[in-house]
């Protein structure tokens, strides 16, 4: 089974409560433009109790325009997280980082822009080809797909960028 919709405070207050799950789904978002505390410190949170209780996959969302990513999104978004969205950016890039470093079984998701639209009901994910927006209800289907014991992978797929 899978744990999904815990808040970060819940998985430090009653471990015995999660214990014999399978996979970790991680939603984590900034609070704003400018914070730099809650992707980091939630995913080394997370990492912390995963490793306490055994569990060994994690699945997260991250952003395009991450890491090599970079050269797959459009312009406009290039010039919106090298100005306004930069710390957002990073602090993605940093909750990468600890979950690669981590020793878990890992696949970060880096999506596009998430839209209202009604969900499609197919996802193409590739680490070739960009997309400029998903809805969210593609995206979460996908996410929750990935957490699946038939989806384990040893970092072989580490992350995919979203097209419907």
């Amino acid at each position: 089974s899978a744990l999904v919709g815990a808040p970060i405070w819940a998985l430090n207050q009653d471990l015995d409560q999660h214990a014999g799950q399978d996979a970790v789904l991680v939603c984590l978002g900034p609070v704003n433009s400018r914070d730099r505390v809650t992707l980091t410190q939630g995913a080394r949170n997370i990492c912390q109790v995963m490793r306490a209780e055994g569990v060994e996959r994690v699945v997260f969302i991250s952003a395009a325009g991450v890491g090599e990513s970079w050269r797959l999104i459009p312009w406009y978004s290039k010039l919106l997280f090298s100005t306004f969205l930069k710390t957002v950016l990073q602090e993605h890039g940093s909750e990468e980082k600890i979950f690669v470093e981590s020793g878990l079984i890992w696949t970060a998701v880096r999506a596009a822009v998430l839209t209202n639209r009604p969900a499609g009901g197919s996802v193409l994910a590739s680490n070739i080809v960009s997309s400029r927006t998903i809805p969210r209800g593609d995206l979460a289907a996908y996410l929750v797909s990935r957490t699946k014991p038939l989806a384990r992978q040893r970092r072989l797929l580490q992350s995919f960028y979203l097209l419907i």
